[in-house]
């Protein structure tokens, strides 16, 4: 099926590990009917998605409109040359900062009404916790894409592919268990 199909300049990037759309303008405006339509395809398909704005691995800027499932674990990570711009659109998550030896250096709670918008430097291990079924957020930073050296994961993390155990440190996460 062809999502985005009132967006002619939105094309789906096959090249991508996981569901994945950019524009292909050179001014991309994001307006309410992209936004549903990136709503409608996350609970279709029932993945997450994202939108990027960019439309090349090396432009010096990304943005992406982003959609995460509750339950959706995005590895602890760290990117040593960039810092990252996190912004809530919909819904509610927890942006958690680590120290280097893994402890909870800060925790955002992020929402409309309360913390919108949350910078972290580089070098910072971090991650994000939707705690609403989903999140809808804008995600900014310098570009190239390195693709394997552009996020170098916590090495106390739980490895991506371990879902019980990385169910398990979100909840710890959330009870402030961590």
């Amino acid at each position: 099926m062809h999502y985005f199909s009132d967006y002619s300049f939105i094309e789906q990037d096959k090249n991508a590990r996981s569901l994945s759309f950019y524009s292909k303008k050179e001014i991309t405006v994001i307006d309410s009917g992209i936004l549903s339509e990136l709503k409608r395809v996350g609970l279709e398909k029932g993945e997450n998605v994202r939108i990027s704005l960019h439309n090349s691995v090396d432009d010096d800027l990304h943005n992406m409109m982003i959609f995460q499932h509750n339950g959706t674990y995005t590895r602890p990570h760290k990117h040593t040359l960039k810092s990252e711009t996190y912004h809530i659109i919909e819904g509610n998550a927890v942006l958690v900062v680590f120290n280097e030896d893994g402890t909870v250096r800060e925790r955002i709670d992020m929402a409309i009404g309360k913390t919108l918008l949350c910078r972290v430097g580089k070098n910072c291990y971090h991650t994000i916790v939707p705690t609403t079924e989903y999140v809808i957020f804008h995600e900014s930073r310098p570009g190239p894409f390195l693709r394997e050296s552009d996020s170098i994961f916590a090495p106390w993390s739980v490895e991506s592919s371990e879902k019980e155990m990385a169910m398990g440190f979100i909840n710890a996460l959330l009870q402030g268990r961590h």
